[in-house]
């Protein structure tokens, strides 16, 4: 076996490597792009009528086409990042509550391509209401 064989070898496993689902446009390892999986994150602020951030609400989200569905809380500073493109892509609505008030809904987007997921909107603050 040559010298060069095991360096020619991976050479052709990193070109096999190129468009793997899961990959980030973002990273690189050699000039072949190596997907991180990485899942898109919605973060939530729940606010009450003052706009006030509320700690312990409960957040609902569901997604609108395979009705899987999450429940959250919020912490301290009135928000979560539960929310994930791991509910799956397409639209996901959401609801917060606390305390026998409700939010009005919210929506997001998740879209994906073979390397990686984003949120639209990236943020979402849902307001309780009496």
């Amino acid at each position: 076996m040559s010298r060069r064989a095991p360096f020619v070898l991976a050479l052709l496993l990193l070109a096999a490597c190129g468009d793997e689902p899961g990959m980030s446009e973002s990273d690189e390892v050699w000039g072949q792009r190596a997907c991180t999986g990485d899942a898109a994150v919605l973060r939530v602020w729940v606010e009450d009528a003052s706009g006030a951030p509320v700690e312990g609400a409960e957040l609902s989200a569901t997604h609108f086409g395979s009705e899987r569905s999450l429940l959250a809380v919020t912490g301290p500073d009135g928000t979560t990042d539960a929310v994930t493109s791991e509910l799956g892509e397409g639209s996901v609505l959401l609801q917060a509550s606390s305390g026998g008030l409700r939010s009005e809904l919210g929506a997001v987007l998740f879209t994906c391509t073979p390397c990686s997921c984003a949120a639209e909107p990236s943020g979402l603050t849902l307001r309780l209401s009496p």
